[in-house]
């Protein structure tokens, strides 16, 4: 007789496809519902998330170009600074270089001057 109830038991199962076949279905459903819920509510947030960093990325590439230029803009300005620079100096060294001739031919004529005349005062000693 036990052989024969755990015979209809089991026959009775199979049949049913399991034991909570139907509950379970529901609650499964439910569950799976409310899962898919949280994983779209998760999805928008991280798509949220993901826009914004979008932005910020943006946002940080213009100013990466803003910066750039300016940099660029730096550049020139210090090469033609250093060019001007280049050509003062070679100005002035050249104005120098004019004042220390004006300057030595000054004192040559003065020492031609002052040697002339020394010498015809000796001459006239003589």
């Amino acid at each position: 007789m036990k052989k024969f109830l755990i015979l209809i038991f089991v026959f009775y199962k199979s049949l049913l496809g399991g034991s909570c076949y139907i509950p379970c279905n529901a609650y499964a459903s439910q569950k799976s519902t409310e899962k898919q819920q949280d994983i779209n509510q998760a999805y928008n947030t991280l798509d949220d998330k993901l826009e914004n960093v979008e932005d910020k990325y943006k946002e940080y590439l213009k100013s990466l170009e803003k910066q750039n230029e300016l940099l660029e803009k730096i550049t020139k300005v210090r090469k033609l600074n250093s060019l001007k620079m280049k050509e003062i100096n070679f100005i002035l060294s050249k104005i120098i270089e004019d004042k220390s001739i004006k300057i030595d031919v000054e004192t040559s004529k003065a020492l031609k001057i002052f040697l002339d005349n020394n010498l015809k005062n000796i001459k006239e000693i003589k």
